[in-house]
């Protein structure tokens, strides 16, 4: 992997540039990174900037399970001394790393879901952190941010920086995936709401710019959500498998899906029919061994 180049933005915060947007903030003795990047050569790509900035790796705090956030960890911890941490929900997702794949799989998962994309490398918590409040070690805050992840969190630096994990996304990711991946709508519907009201002075999304003003990425972002939920209610309206629900959608979207991209959009589809059963829009109907979902007249 290339060098990892580091970008100032105030204080002791900044943004390690790569494919996925990184945060580090702290003095030089005392370092915390936040998020590790995809696999071990995510970590080694981290461990040469931080020896190249003359840095000490203190601890290694994650957003949420993904693997795609917490495949350094295991390499950072071992390599350095770190301490790992991060919110207590997620933790036993990166201890056990089979987890992810059987929570999108819904069993032990088969040989084209036991990659790095889904299974980061085994790394145990060291500090098991709560939903939001004041983490004294660091002087971080943190922020629920849930919705993408079940217990996500953002973390705002005593500089204003608020690093904010995967709860924000622009017009080319939601263009290249075509459905984001999602447990929670109504979860992720709040977020967005508090990020309208969270006061920073810098927003750290992993996967778009970092923006002084976040309202045009929490419009993509909102706008997403309900138009994946209006196009399934609309689907409804002729009662029908979620599987057969997920095939319309992707040719709404014109999208294809190999078994990763297949349990991902599975799952974000699930949590638009749970949203819509909770709103009373939508109710199943089982019919002949099958189960349908039928929009409510």
């Amino acid at each position: 992997m290339a060098d990892l180049k580091l970008t100032h933005l105030l204080g002791d915060s900044y943004v390690v540039e790569g494919r996925i947007k990184l945060g580090l903030w702290g003095p030089k003795d005392d370092t915390v990174l936040l998020d590790s990047g995809m696999d071990e050569s995510s970590g080694r790509a981290l461990r040469r900037m931080i020896e190249r900035e003359g840095r000490h790796l203190s601890w290694v705090a994650c957003t949420h399970f993904h693997a795609d956030h917490v495949g350094g960890c295991a390499y950072l911890k071992k390599s350095t001394g770190c301490s790992v941490a991060m919110p207590a929900f997620e933790s036993p997702f990166l201890e056990e790393t089979t987890y992810e794949p059987s929570f999108l799989w819904g069993a032990s998962p088969f040989g084209a879901l036991r990659n790095k994309f889904l299974m980061a490398p085994v790394c145990q918590v060291d500090r098991r952190l709560p939903q939001s409040g004041e983490w004294e070690e660091t002087d971080l805050r943190l922020v629920s941010l849930a919705g993408h992840s079940p217990g996500m969190v953002g973390y705002v630096t005593p500089d204003e920086v608020a690093y904010v994990g995967d709860s924000l996304f622009d017009s080319d990711m939601v263009e290249a995936h075509g459905m984001l991946y999602v447990v929670d709508v109504a979860e992720w519907l709040v977020t967005l709401d508090f990020l309208e009201r969270l006061e920073a002075r810098w927003f750290v999304p992993c996967h778009a710019s970092t923006v002084e003003d976040p309202s045009e990425l929490i419009s993509v972002t909102r706008r997403h959500l309900l138009d994946i939920s209006d196009r399934v209610l609309t689907l409804c309206r002729t009662p029908m498998t979620r599987d057969d629900l997920l095939g319309k959608l992707m040719e709404w979207l014109d999208k294809k899906m190999d078994p990763l991209r297949y349990v991902l959009n599975l799952g974000a589809l699930s949590a638009h029919l749970s949203y819509l059963i909770d709103r009373g829009e939508v109710e199943p109907l089982e019919d002949r061994g099958r189960l349908l979902w039928k929009a409510v007249d």
